[in-house]
C-alpha cells in the first residue's frame, strides 16, 4: 500500500492548466482554527479565507515563473505550511533562481495597492520589530471592509517576509539562498551553511510559537544532517546543480602552469589533483570522478 505525502490530498479544482490539490491535514487545520475562534468565529473565517487565496495566488507564481523558463507546471498542494508547486526540477540556477522568486513577488503589487487603499481611508503605517511583519497599519475603515482590507494587507507582508526572510529550507529564502552560495562556496559549505540556519530557523519558529513549522524546518536540517553523515550531502536535492566553486575556477588558470602531480590513485579531470582510488568526486572542485 502506497503511503507517501501525496496520498492524503484530494483534487479539488483545475486553475489556469494546473490541477490543485487539498491536503488533508489543511482541512483539518481550518477546523481546528475555527473552534478555537469561538465567537468571533466571522472574523476568523475571513483571515482564512484572505490566507487560503493568497497562498494559492503565491504558488500560482511559481507556476507561472516555472512556464516562462520552459518548464511546465503540473499540480498545486495546499497543506497547513502554506503550499508546494510541483514545477518539475529547473535545469540552472538563473531558472532556479526566478522560480524562486515567482512565488514571492506575487505579493508585493497586492500589498503596494492595499496600502495606497488604506492610506486614502486613514490608516496609519509604523514599523515593527517583527522580522515576520516588519510593516504595521492601524486604523482606515471600519467594519467588514476595514477587516478585509487589513487582513489582505497584512498577509501579503507576513507571507513575503516568512518566504524571503527565513534562510531555511524548503522555504523560497532558503533555496534562493542555496542558489546564490553554490557557485561561491561549492556544495559541501553550502550544504553545511544549510543545514546550520535551517536548524536555527526551526527553533526560532519554536520560540514564536509556531510549533509545526518548526517541526518541518528542523526536520529539513535533520536531512542535510543525515546526509553529511554519511558523506552523501550533494545528494540533496538542492544541491543537484554541477557547479565549480568560485575558489576552484580562480585556481585553474594556476594549476595549468605547475607541473603534473605523480599519477597515484585517481585524478580529477577538472583540476588535475590527485584523489584516493575509492573518490567519487574530487573534493577540491566537486566535480563527480
Amino acid at each position: 500500500m502506497r503511503n507517501s505525502f501525496d496520498d492524503w490530498s484530494f483534487r479539488w479544482t483545475r486553475l489556469l492548466g494546473v490541477d490543485v490539490h487539498i491536503h488533508w491535514t489543511f482541512v483539518i487545520y481550518i477546523v481546528l482554527m475555527m473552534l478555537q475562534s469561538g465567537a468571533a468565529w466571522q472574523y476568523q473565517a475571513v483571515f482564512l479565507a484572505v490566507l487560503f487565496v493568497t497562498v494559492l495566488m503565491h504558488e500560482f507564481g511559481h507556476c507561472w515563473a516555472a512556464r516562462k523558463v520552459g518548464m511546465e507546471a503540473r499540480k498545486i498542494l495546499l497543506w497547513p505550511l502554506g503550499g508546494l508547486a510541483y514545477v518539475g526540477e529547473t535545469r540552472s540556477l538563473s531558472d532556479e533562481i526566478k522560480v524562486v522568486l515567482g512565488g514571492p513577488l506575487t505579493h508585493i503589487p497586492v500589498a503596494l495597492v492595499m496600502a495606497a487603499v488604506l492610506k486614502s481611508q486613514g490608516a496609519e503605517f509604523f514599523w515593527s520589530l517583527n522580522p515576520l511583519g516588519p510593516v504595521q497599519v492601524m486604523g482606515g475603515p471600519e467594519g467588514w471592509l476595514g477587516l478585509i482590507e487589513h487582513a489582505i494587507f497584512s498577509t501579503q507582508v507576513w507571507l513575503f517576509c516568512f518566504n524571503m526572510f527565513l534562510p531555511a529550507y524548503p522555504l523560497d529564502g532558503g533555496r534562493l539562498l542555496i542558489a546564490l552560495l553554490l557557485p561561491r562556496l561549492g556544495k559541501q559549505r553550502t550544504g553545511n551553511l544549510a543545514l546550520f540556519l535551517g536548524a536555527l530557523c526551526g527553533i526560532y519558529m519554536f520560540i514564536a510559537n509556531q510549533v509545526l513549522i518548526g517541526v518541518v524546518l528542523l526536520a529539513e536540517a535533520a536531512e542535510f544532517f543525515r546526509l553529511r553523515q554519511s558523506g552523501a550531502l550533494a545528494a540533496h536535492p538542492a544541491l543537484r546543480f554541477h557547479v565549480t566553486p568560485m575558489l576552484a575556477r580562480k585556481a585553474q588558470p594556476m594549476l595549468k602552469v605547475l607541473p603534473p602531480l605523480p599519477k597515484a590513485g585517481k585524478t580529477c579531470s577538472t583540476c588535475g589533483r590527485t584523489l584516493p582510488a575509492n573518490a567519487r568526486m574530487c573534493g577540491f572542485c566537486e566535480k563527480p570522478v
